[in-house]
């Protein structure tokens, strides 16, 4: 049998290259400072219960804690696993061995060893999403039956491992055609993936999740209409998901661009909220579609995704310069697994500030909306009784993985403007 042929080395990145990555970096830097709506965080004190009762915080807390530990060691455990696989003197043999008993040069190789780091990827994670799970279950959050939970947890894999193997065999082919210039052509073709997956997000991957049908006319849907009308927001779609079939946690949000841009609500918030709440929540996604959220966060991630992804391989290629171990081989799969699933945890703070400012600026934006910060203040602490969420989860987890202000910072800048 065969060995895949010995790629050269590149004598390094062009010069061209390192001045679009430098170039790159600075419009990725200029698109989150201009885009993103900063806006101050209500001065101390913030009440950190939110208003709520002592026994439902630390209810919430208590629960908090115990879906925290299962997700902060999967991610651990998950990382360590392929870093063991990848880095490793037995984990690299290991992968080298399977490279040699695969048939074919490049193209099998590269997809079998990705698979494989892929397929550890998922298994690593099964028992504390099981774990996780069991927790839901127990605590009235989770409704999946085991069918449905297993049927969940491969789809999610599935979505994220197909479009990282075509990416890394990408990548392995472009590399041996142009060991110079790759990076270049790859960012280019990942711009275009954020875009077009910021498209085709709801009509390819929700409904692998939910089922949606229009709200029905009547009293709600023309309010619901009227909120976004007076919001300015361009809503063509307003759906409800039947999210009671997995979940009895409340929920609404806006995706899509252009044709397949939408608003949804989940059957659970219409059955549990009244009108007044359901307007708050609509005034809210609402000002999201009006001040054109979406759009201005896939261009900052298409500019972020691009500049990551010249930098990665300007790295990429001088390295494989200098040690002589060129990108253009199946023997990259293994690192370009672990790197596309090391590099979006390590951006996780800087996405979660930039989404924190956009959260406030639509709430802020919502209490102008229904004119009643008192009525907007309540909705946020049903919404985080029902949903039994930490008012003031831990300022360190909140800095790295919070997407929305706090429950307590919410209700707090509500009041205020209610006040004013």
């Amino acid at each position: 049998m065969s060995r895949p042929p010995t790629v050269r080395p590149a004598a390094g990145p062009p010069p061209g290259l390192l001045v679009g990555a430098a170039v790159a970096i600075a419009l990725a830097v200029l698109a989150v400072v201009l885009l993103t709506p900063w806006t101050s965080a209500p001065r101390p004190p913030v009440d950190g219960t939110a208003g709520l009762p002592p026994e439902v915080v630390a209810d919430a807390r208590a629960l908090a804690s115990r879906l925290r530990l299962p997700a902060l060691t999967s991610l651990a455990t998950t990382v360590v696993a392929l870093g063991l696989l990848v880095v490793t003197r037995p984990g690299r043999s290991l992968l080298r061995t399977l490279r040699r008993r695969t048939p074919g040069r490049v193209v099998l190789p590269t997809l079998v060893v990705g698979v494989v780091v892929l397929a550890v990827e998922g298994l690593v994670r099964v028992p504390f999403a099981v774990w996780q799970e069991r927790v839901r279950v127990a605590e009235g959050l989770s409704v999946r039956p085991p069918g449905v939970f297993a049927q969940d947890l491969a789809t999610a894999w599935l979505l994220r491992s197909v479009p990282a193997l075509l990416a890394v065999l990408l990548v392995v082919l472009l590399a041996r055609r142009l060991p110079r210039w790759w990076p270049g052509v790859v960012a280019a073709i990942a711009a275009f993936f954020v875009v077009g997956a910021s498209l085709l997000y709801p009509v390819v991957v929700e409904p692998r999740f939910a089922s949606f049908e229009d709200l029905p006319d009547g009293p709600l849907r023309v309010e619901v209409l009227d909120v976004a009308a007076r919001a300015g927001a361009p809503v063509r779609d307003v759906l409800v998901s039947d999210a009671s079939t997995r979940t009895t946690t409340l929920n609404a949000y806006v995706s899509g661009l252009g044709p397949t841009r939408r608003l949804v609500l989940q059957d659970t918030l219409l059955a549990r909220f009244d009108d007044e709440e359901v307007r708050a929540v609509v005034a809210h996604e609402a000002a999201h579609a009006a001040a054109r959220d979406l759009v201005r966060g896939t261009v900052v991630g298409t500019a972020a995704t691009t500049a990551a992804v010249l930098l990665l391989g300007v790295v990429a290629v001088t390295v494989g310069a200098r040690t002589g171990r060129a990108v253009g081989g199946a023997s990259a799969a293994g690192p370009l697994v672990l790197a596309l699933v090391v590099v979006p945890h390590l951006a996780t703070p800087v996405e979660s500030l930039v989404s924190r400012q956009v959260e406030r600026a639509a709430d802020r934006r919502a209490v102008e909306i229904t004119g009643d910060g008192a009525a907007y203040a309540d909705m946020i602490r049903t919404l985080t009784v029902v949903n039994r969420s930490d008012p003031s989860p831990p300022q360190a987890l909140q800095w790295w993985f919070g997407s929305h202000p706090t429950p307590a910072e919410r209700t707090t800048t509500a009041e205020r403007a209610a006040l004013r």
